[in-house]
C-alpha cells in the first residue's frame, strides 16, 4: 500500500512539498520528496532523434533551439541553462537505466572534466553517449574509458581531444517499468 503522507497533491504537476511512505504490515519506510511545484523550470530536451543536431550545435558555438521540457527541482536543485534532458536509446545501460529512459543531467566545465566520475552523458566526434566513467586518464593519458552496466557491451576509449562535452547525469526524469 502507497499512501501520501502530509503532502498537499497538485494534479497538474505531482506532490508539493510532502512526505512518501510505503506501509505494509511489518514496517514502514519513509522518503522524504521535497518538490518546488512553483519553480518548474523549462529544460532543453535532447531527443535521441535531435542528437547530430546537439553535436553541431556544440561544435559550431551556436544556439539552437531545442524542445524544453518542464522539470521540478528536487530537493534544493538550483536548476538553469547547464542541465539538458537526454533520452536514452537501447539496452547498454540496463539495469541501471532502460531503453526511453529520460536522464536530467549537468555540464562539466571543461576545467573539472578530469574529476568526471560515474555515470555521464559524454558528446564526442558525432556521438551522444550514456555510459559509466570507467577510467578518468585525462591527467596522465588524456583519454577516459566508458563501460556499459550491461554486461554484454564493451568498454570504449575516447581521446580528450576528440570530446566536445560532459555532462554528469543528476537523476531520471521518466523511465518505464518493464
Amino acid at each position: 500500500h502507497i499512501r501520501l503522507g502530509d503532502a498537499a497533491v497538485d494534479g497538474a504537476v505531482g506532490v508539493r512539498m510532502g512526505v512518501l511512505r510505503r506501509a505494509d504490515a511489518a514496517h514502514q519506510v519513509g522518503v522524504a520528496i521535497k518538490a518546488d511545484t512553483e519553480s518548474v523550470v523549462m529544460i532543453d530536451y535532447i531527443p535521441v532523434h535531435a542528437s547530430a543536431s546537439f553535436v553541431e550545435s556544440i561544435c559550431d558555438e551556436k544556439e539552437c533551439a531545442f524542445e524544453k521540457m518542464p522539470v521540478i527541482p528536487l530537493n534544493g536543485e538550483k536548476l538553469d541553462s547547464s542541465y539538458k534532458i537526454f533520452e536514452v536509446s537501447g539496452d547498454s545501460m540496463v539495469p541501471t537505466i532502460n531503453d526511453g529512459a529520460l536522464i536530467l543531467a549537468k555540464e562539466i566545465n571543461e576545467a573539472q572534466w578530469a574529476y568526471a566520475e560515474g555515470v555521464v552523458v559524454v558528446v564526442f566526434n558525432e556521438m551522444v553517449v550514456i555510459k559509466r566513467m570507467a577510467e578518468n586518464r585525462i591527467f596522465d593519458s588524456n583519454m577516459i574509458v566508458l563501460s556499459s552496466d550491461n554486461e554484454k557491451y564493451g568498454k570504449m576509449q575516447i581521446e580528450l581531444s576528440n570530446i566536445r562535452a560532459i555532462y554528469k547525469a543528476k537523476r531520471k526524469i521518466s523511465e518505464n517499468i518493464f
